[in-house]
């Protein structure tokens, strides 16, 4: 029985398990939505779970949400409206800028030469320390404000 639950999975079928079943508990519950590729922390904000736009991981929870059980209550999230490309999403194995190279020959670890890694891994997106740091900060204020707004009552 916990009071508070916190989510800051990045991984979306352990992220829409996760609001499946804290969503289910008495607990009070907040997330953070994707803070990758986000730079300015001005554009951070928060939320209701499905009033949030502008972010990519939102939309895809609430895709895959919409498909099972609907879910028990509401919840507050963090997150970002910005929307910055991904300049790293055209290096691939095998290139010059491969930092794991797929080839007969290559530099750095001989046994990850002709390896299949890359093929397999998802896209990674960049995350800034400060970004992350705010959207913590950010979720660790909400529980804040709702121990302080509980204590009122």
């Amino acid at each position: 029985s916990y009071n508070y639950i916190i989510d800051a999975i990045d991984s979306l079928e352990n992220k829409v398990e996760l609001i499946r079943r804290a969503t289910n508990t008495d607990a009070t519950f907040f997330s953070s939505m994707g803070a990758a590729l986000k730079m300015d922390p001005m554009k951070i904000k928060t939320a209701e779970f499905w009033k949030v736009i502008g972010c990519p991981l939102a939309a895809a929870l609430r895709r895959r949400i919409k498909k099972g059980e609907k879910l028990s209550k509401k919840f507050l999230c963090v997150y970002s409206e910005e929307l910055l490309e991904n300049k790293g999403a055209n290096s691939s194995c095998g290139t010059e800028n491969c930092l794991c190279p797929k080839a007969q020959e290559g530099p750095g670890d001989a046994n990850l030469v002709n390896h299949e890694w890359c093929s397999k891994k998802a896209r990674i997106n960049g995350t800034l320390a400060h970004t992350t740091a705010i959207f913590g900060f950010t979720l660790a204020g909400l529980v804040m404000q709702d121990i302080y707004n509980k204590w009122e009552e």
